[in-house]
């Protein structure tokens, strides 16, 4: 307790407060006389706490001065309304508990009396935990009223017999529950035990963790109902269990379900009073356990509640350890941010009144229970009173649901009531995502061809396609085509540049009503086979340059170059009637694109004409496309994403500017040319914008009003980057391959500000979005769940794959009959609002040293170090089993990956900071655009390792001195790490000891956990000693540590 204080400097978080009501009948001067006497018959009243090099000795003074505060003007709330009074009381309560206390300077409890009536006192007396526990407050409650009625009676005051001291308590326990025997014993269970426990939770936090983590807490209290009362009574009996194991199971159930992580640890206390000697004894007997729960089974609840009671009788067997001590067995680097083993709590104290926290929360998130009242304690930094609200409730929910039928699965166990799972649902379909249908994308192009046939359909730097001929030659296209067998349902293979001659196949392939192919002739000749064979394309569109690269399959290959086919004036092209007839419908097959396959085989994804069309006029209608505006397209052909630039632009008579490919990406030529053409919308991804943004030409681009990403998340900081460039409408789309491009979409104004990655936002027409548990129910707000995207968007599944497409794309249950989800294999969340937040890949979250850490998260911190404007980080197996996190960041020339791992290690766990950075002048991209992770080179570990660097400054050589002597290490360097060397927290604090005789000034044992290395633990005490000694000159200090040094 002392250490964990001392980790947590100025935390009130281990004061303890009790509101003691004693008789007006006794006068001020008999309660501090009667406060005395249970003072002088408790020595852990009258201890204190002293850090020297050989350990902490615990000091019994044989006296400590007893005042009793009071304020006449503050303390007296005699004819003050109850309800006010009331408040007040708890404010002094409130007061009192948040002073700290200095453990090395007894008393370590301070005592304030208010008048709370006329009938009565209150004594508020707070105590640090080091000194007594929960047990402790109702022995002085005891003995202060018993002292006070004997006074009032004219009696003996009746107090039992000490026959021993917290003192002799402690030496019993360390003779007899200690030995070096049993504490080999019970750490080797915990250490199994826990063994691939998760290190943190995964309940969603409305804030997310400080460096410095905040203790201030409230709490939410709540009662039992009668009969679910009576139901948990009644199931302990019959399954014999304490009803400990009953009311655990259910915050189990909950934690576990609102986290989406069944594996879970809850720190439990426990009295350590079984010896009747320390019944009536003042002090802190209070141990905590890691109680693990694991519910991966899917076990029935009444299954949970056995494994919940045998567990505990594990735990109990092995308790007597400290919970300290198995801390620094299994966590010994700690992390700053987040307490090491558990952050839930649980409490049971049957017959013990439910004392409050008076705002301080130990744990992240609490349950007390006694008898029917129960609260649940938060800390107010992460949690809003809401979300602590609608956790109480739903605790009261699940354990009425699972006692009412214990033979529930856990899975099963309802969290939602039926108002907010309707709510959930409709955030998925909202009544304004109606879908835009009834027409297919070669009709609506027809279409505005008829009416502006002499508009510009595509524009390239060498010329313009106008709407007449652009469909005339699709038309002439199309006629041979389908006089080489191609109609509905049939596929067209193109393997073209990005040019005018692809969007022509690609429109004649539509008119002739078959579904294209998009084909990249420069994949390998063996995949390029395999995709043609298992799409069964009926013919390929290529040209001069790209037909003769392609392999020989037997698959027909027309040259479109050819004039026969690309004449406007060929006998095909002047068919009117049946011929000129669109063969296809809405439900016909629109195109198939091909993605890598996680068998090593890529697999096809087909979308029909239905969803294609949808999209391209929601798009056309979100973004207000008209005849005025100019569309770039810039993206590969063979990512979906090229459908963005292509099909929105011409359904609504807009011109299509495309953009030339060449053997590498060129930011400024790009730009160059949507200056040149008066470019108004850019759809692209995140990884070639950064390289837009950071471009100078991009203040030419004036008539860009609008920017369309997806492909890749994008984060708040290239958000903020564009709007500073350029103030223009951002908008993040998302969407898989198999649900038509996008299914989701969320605007971002130049003034809006994300602290992590932008949102994406709400459904688009004709989509339903749904963020599902592992048994297919919605997660409420906030909670992470699967996402299934449902409606007109989701394609048909995976040709020729049918054991994939029933696995990945599966029945709707809120849906029309006959509707499909698609399981897109990502996590989200929803915000209040019914906005949904990308967490990340449900297959791709990675664990280093136990922890589910998401990249993402490291890279949003990664962004916020000066002078980095971009970054990525990847988990590189550098050899079996040995899995190191590597960030990649575009940064200026000064700034110096060490100084940029520092940074991170400031607002990260050690577990999260990669193990090297690499400087980068520009992020490598795909052919479509995305982030090229295969060629981001690997680190060089050694030169960015820690090389050996004596220690040049006084301070620096101060640290390694002590570091070496304590650690029984023969050379410190100042880039070598505590942990790495050996450390841990009962180590930090004997050097924290030492450094701070040498100095004549406290150096905290927190600042080991932050300050990890020689160097930033000696640049920490430098800032320390220039803020704690303000009247002495740098150069004094500095001498002060040259002399400390030696």
């Amino acid at each position: 307790m002392w250490l964990a204080s001392q980790l947590q400097p100025g935390s009130p978080a281990y004061n303890v407060v009790m509101g003691i009501p004693l008789p007006a009948t006794v006068d001020r001067a008999a309660i501090g006389s009667a406060l005395r006497r249970v003072v002088d018959r408790h020595e852990a009243l009258r201890t204190s706490f002293r850090p020297g090099d050989g350990g902490l000795s615990q000091v019994v003074h044989r006296e400590v001065p007893v005042e009793i505060a009071h304020d006449p003007d503050l303390d007296d709330l005699r004819g003050v309304a109850p309800e006010e009074a009331g408040a007040r009381l708890y404010a002094r309560c409130l007061a009192q508990a948040q002073e700290r206390f200095v453990l090395d300077r007894a008393p370590l409890w301070r005592a304030r009396l208010v008048r709370a009536s006329r009938d009565e006192w209150s004594l508020v007396v707070v105590g640090h935990h080091t000194i007594c526990d929960g047990t402790s407050w109702g022995i002085i409650w005891a003995e202060l009223n018993e002292i006070c009625a004997s006074v009032v009676d004219g009696r003996p005051a009746r107090l039992p017999e000490l026959g021993i001291q917290y003192a002799d308590w402690a030496v019993w326990q360390r003779d007899r529950q200690l030995t070096p025997e049993r504490l080999q014993r019970d750490l080797a269970y915990w250490r199994a035990c826990l063994a691939g426990a998760p290190e943190v939770h995964s309940v969603p936090t409305d804030r997310p963790r400080l460096t410095a983590p905040s203790y201030a807490g409230s709490e939410i209290p709540f009662e039992l109902p009668v009969p679910v009362a009576e139901r948990v009574t009644a199931l302990a009996r019959r399954l014999r269990v304490t009803e400990f194991a009953v009311l655990f199971g259910a915050w189990a159930v909950l934690l576990g379900r609102l986290g989406g992580q069944p594996d879970l640890v809850v720190g439990v206390p426990v009295a350590g009073r079984d010896q009747p000697q320390v019944a009536a004894l003042v002090g802190m007997f209070v141990n905590t356990v890691a109680l693990r729960v694991d519910m991966s089974s899917d076990p029935t609840f009444e299954e949970l509640v056995g494994q919940v009671a045998g567990a505990t009788a594990e735990a109990l067997e092995h308790g007597a350890v400290p919970v300290q001590l198995v801390v620094e067995e299994l966590v010994p680097r700690r992390d700053p941010t987040v307490a090491p083993l558990y952050q839930f709590g649980f409490n049971h104290l049957p017959g013990v009144p439910l004392n409050s926290g008076y705002g301080t929360a130990r744990d992240e998130l609490a349950l007390e229970l006694s008898g029917r009242e129960g609260r649940v304690e938060y800390r107010t930094g992460l949690f809003d009173a809401a979300t602590a609200q609608a956790i109480a409730t739903r605790y009261l929910r699940v354990l009425d649901a699972a006692t009412d039928r214990p033979d529930r699965r856990v899975s099963r166990v309802p969290l939602l009531d039926p108002a907010e799972r309707a709510a959930l649902l409709d955030f998925g379909a909202p009544p304004e995502a109606v879908a835009w249908t009834g027409a297919t994308v070669p009709e609506l192009i027809l279409a505005q061809a008829a009416r502006a046939p002499d508009a510009v359909a595509v524009r390239t730097s060498g010329g313009a396609l106008t709407y007449h001929d652009l469909v005339e030659r699709a038309w002439s296209l199309a006629g041979r085509l389908r006089g080489q067998g191609v109609g509905p349902e049939r596929v067209v293979a193109i393997a073209l540049p990005r040019s005018p001659e692809l969007i022509v196949a690609m429109l004649a392939v539509l008119v002739a009503g078959g579904g294209y192919l998009p084909l990249d002739p420069t994949l390998p000749a063996e995949r390029i086979a395999f995709t043609l064979a298992d799409s069964g394309a009926t013919v390929v569109l290529a040209s001069a340059a790209t037909g003769p690269a392609l392999p020989a399959t037997g698959v027909p290959v027309l040259d479109v170059a050819d004039p026969a086919l690309s004449t406007v004036d060929s006998a095909d092209s002047t068919v009117d009637g049946a011929a000129r007839e669109l063969p296809a419908g809405p439900g016909n097959l629109a195109y198939v694109i091909y993605t890598s396959g996680s068998t090593g085989r890529p697999k096809g994804t087909a979308i029909e004409h239905g969803s294609l069309a949808n999209f391209a006029r929601w798009f056309g209608h979100r973004f207000g496309l008209g005849p005025a505006d100019r569309v770039l397209a810039s993206t590969s052909p063979s990512f979906d994403a090229f459908g963005v630039e292509l099909f929105p632009a011409l359904v609504a008579g807009s011109t299509v500017v495309v953009f030339p490919e060449s053997p590498g990406f060129d930011a400024e030529a790009l730009l160059g040319l949507a200056a040149d053409e008066g470019v108004t919308v850019l759809p692209t991804v995140p990884t070639v914008l950064r390289l837009l943004v950071d471009s100078p030409v991009l203040g030419r681009c004036t008539a860009l009003r609008q920017v369309v990403v997806g492909g890749e998340q994008l984060s708040g900081a290239l958000a903020a980057d564009l709007a500073a460039r350029l103030p223009v409408r951002l908008d993040n789309l998302y969407g898989p391959t198999e649900t038509t491009i996008a299914v989701s979409a969320h605007a971002c104004p130049p003034t809006d500000r994300y602290p992590g990655a932008v949102p994406i936002g709400r459904p688009l027409a004709g989509a339903r979005l749904y963020l599902l548990d592992e048994a297919g129910e919605p997660v409420p707000v906030g909670a992470v769940g699967h996402l299934h995207a449902g409606g007109v968007p989701v394609g048909r599944g995976y040709p020729g794959r049918p054991a994939l497409t029933a696995e990945r794309f599966v029945p709707d249950p809120f849906g029309p009959p006959g509707s499909r989800l698609y399981r897109t294999g990502d996590l989200a969340r929803w915000t209040a609002g019914g906005v949904l937040s990308f967490v990340g890949r449900a297959d791709s979250q990675v664990k280093i040293r136990g922890r589910r850490i998401e990249l993402a998260e490291i890279e949003a911190v990664l962004r916020e170090q000066p002078g980095v404007r971009d970054a990525a980080v990847l988990v590189r197996e550098e050899t079996p089993g040995d899995d190191r996190l590597v960030g990649y960041v575009l940064a200026a020339a000064e700034a110096d990956p060490a100084s940029i791992r520092t940074g991170l290690r400031r607002s990260l766990p050690d577990c999260m900071v990669p193990s090297a950075i690499v400087p980068l002048s520009s992020f490598p991209v795909t052919s479509h655009g995305k982030l090229d992770l295969s060629a981001l080179t690997a680190p060089d570990y050694a030169a960015g390792g820690r090389p050996y660097r004596a220690p040049q400054t006084a301070a620096e050589r101060l640290v390694a001195t002590v570091w070496a002597e304590v650690l029984g290490v023969e050379r410190v360097g100042v880039e070598d790490d505590f942990f790495d060397l050996g450390g841990h927290s009962l180590l930090a604090a004997r050097i924290a000891v030492r450094l701070s005789d040498a100095l004549d000034a406290e150096v905290p044992i927190h600042l080991f956990f932050s300050h990890v290395t020689v160097r930033e633990l000696a640049e920490a005490i430098e800032e320390l000693m220039a803020d704690e000694l303000d009247d002495v000159s740098e150069d004094e200090a500095q001498r002060m540590l040259e002399s400390a040094a030696g």
